[in-house]
């Protein structure tokens, strides 16, 4: 039986995941080092993720990240990374912001 995960764990694998740049034997060590009371996935369950749900990859932005990138992403790299979605996904999918300054710039 596969185990089922929470929304706050599928985000956080997800998180960890962008943080590794989608090395999936990193992410699962690092899943394990900042969530040391949970299940740990192996490293095959976060690919089978990403496989089984093509709305969960995460997005690399560009560094420095400020404002204007930011913005820029918003209005237009989300659109289209949006347009190859199916709708019955769109509609159930989560846009994480982690809090990070260029998320308060007034423009955007």
């Amino acid at each position: 039986m596969a185990a089922r995960y929470t929304y706050a764990e599928q985000t956080d694998m997800l998180l960890v995941l962008g943080f590794c740049e989608e090395n999936l034997r990193q992410s699962s060590k690092i899943y394990k080092e900042r969530f040391p009371n949970r299940y740990v996935p192996n490293y095959r369950t976060l690919g089978d993720r990403l496989e089984d749900d093509p709305g969960a990859s995460p997005v690399i932005m560009p560094t420095p990240l400020n404002g204007v990138a930011y913005l820029n992403f918003l209005q237009n790299t989300l659109p289209d990374l949006m347009d190859d979605l199916p709708l019955d996904l769109r509609a159930n999918m989560r846009f994480l912001h982690d809090g990070a300054p260029p998320h308060f710039t007034l423009n955007v």
